[in-house]
């Protein structure tokens, strides 16, 4: 069997307004305040924290600056690089046109000298064949050899 638990009498008189003043000011807001000191303790180490952490990312934002700021500086040289091979391209492609203008004039001349060789060719065998009929008719041939 279980046992009976008997409740303790106790002698309390009913709480008065005053008595819940004085109690709240002797243990309550004493707590509270070590509570909230607490408190103010752990919001302070964290502001401390965010500070540090403030810190920091301004110093990665101005090595991301430093950062940028060379990379906008590669990218100049490389505009620079591309303008001067751009221009070093046009004076070769302008050299390559002057060399082909010159090819093409010297093709178009073989072309015609090949055409007054032709043409001369045909008139010294004309008159190579005229000389013969000439010969023959006088029969200057004999003579000569």
């Amino acid at each position: 069997m279980a046992k009976k638990i008997k409740p303790k009498k106790i002698n309390q008189k009913p709480l008065t307004l005053d008595d819940l003043v004085k109690y709240n000011q002797k243990v309550l807001f004493p707590a509270l305040d070590d509570k909230f000191a607490n408190i103010d303790d752990k919001f302070a180490k964290m502001d401390d924290k965010f500070a540090k952490m403030d810190d920091k990312f301004a110093n990665i934002d101005d090595r991301f600056g430093k950062v940028g700021d060379r990379f906008n500086k590669i990218d100049e040289r490389f505009d620079k690089i591309d303008m001067e091979i751009e221009d070093k391209f046009d004076k070769v492609l302008t050299g390559q046109d002057k060399i082909l203008k010159i090819i093409e004039d010297l093709k178009s001349e073989q072309t015609m000298d090949v055409a007054v060789h032709k043409r001369q060719d045909g008139k010294l065998e004309n008159h190579e064949m005229r000389i013969q009929i000439v010969e023959e008719k006088l029969e200057v041939a004999e003579i000569i050899k």
